[in-house]
């Protein structure tokens, strides 16, 4: 199978020096010309041109890298298409996510599929969500998960609140009303984030035509800081209430709601679609 040496030997290729290329592998010269002296000795052939001014690659290790290139990519096709056996689901956890349905999930589909393992990976950036990630839970935005390869399923619905901030007079009542938000902003998520964003948007003007809304594409802790600092108000599923500290979340004379549930890989494993049809009781 491809191995780290061949890793090394593409790069040292690429750059043309072992020097560069263990500062780009962050490890030694010595440990890079070490790994290439063992591979041109297990392949019994000459790989490098060694001179005082540098290495060039011989004619058998321009031919050695096309080999190297297709064995790259095979292995890629492979693990791809294995990962539909695997035994192990890659939650992707960032941000917006919290892992209530998920936890749930796992109490007892754990005892059913004993085998199975749970792994957890860090996402610094929605829009380039890592390869493994099979499920993110969270509240539905088309986007920029269906541009990554993830459909969606529905387990509940999440009530639209507003966030004000805490030292606001609006912070001292139960609910609120449409009027209460005259002469504020209301910042909500724009249509190619959300899709209901419209119809909220054009239900709210018919109603509170004196409201003034400013939509944003990503939620996120500068969204709350830049609101928090200017007064405005945020409109947000109960669900991402707990991101909105130390703004207040109030309930609000309306009925508008969103999905909550899982993101998932549509070539995502078979114990990922066992877990998937699991019902919470």
């Amino acid at each position: 199978m491809y191995n780290s040496e061949l890793d090394t030997f593409l790069i040292v290729a690429e750059m043309g020096s072992f020097s560069k290329a263990g500062k780009k592998l962050y490890i030694s010269k010595n440990a890079v010309i070490q790994q290439m002296n063992l591979l041109e000795e297990k392949l019994d052939l000459t790989l490098f041109n060694r001179t005082n001014h540098g290495i060039t690659l011989t004619v058998a290790g321009k031919a050695f890298v096309e080999q190297v290139k297709k064995l790259q990519k095979m292995t890629g096709e492979i693990k791809y298409s294995m990962a539909f056996y695997k035994n192990t689901i890659c939650v992707g956890v960032g941000f917006l996510n919290q892992q209530d349905l998920i936890t749930k999930i796992w109490k007892y589909f754990s005892k059913k599929y004993p085998k199975s393992k749970l792994y957890f990976q860090d996402i610094a950036d929605y829009e380039n969500i890592p390869d493994n990630v099979d499920l993110i839970e969270g509240t539905y935005s088309d986007q920029p998960f269906s541009r990554q390869g993830f459909k969606f399923k529905k387990y509940l619905t999440s009530p639209f609140m507003i966030a004000v901030p805490k030292d606001s007079a609006l912070a001292q009542k139960k609910t609120l009303t449409l009027q209460d938000s005259y002469g504020k902003k209301l910042m909500i998520p724009s249509y190619t984030t959300l899709k209901l964003s419209n119809k909220i948007k054009d239900e709210l003007m018919k109603e509170a035509p004196r409201l003034q809304i400013k939509t944003f594409e990503v939620f996120n802790i500068a969204l709350i800081n830049n609101a928090q600092m200017n007064g405005n108000l945020i409109l947000v599923p109960e669900r991402l209430g707990f991101l909105c500290k130390p703004y207040v979340l109030k309930k609000v004379d309306w009925q508008f709601t969103v999905d909550y549930g899982l993101f998932y890989k549509t070539n995502c494993s078979k114990l990922c679609q066992k877990f998937l049809a699991y019902e919470l009781e």
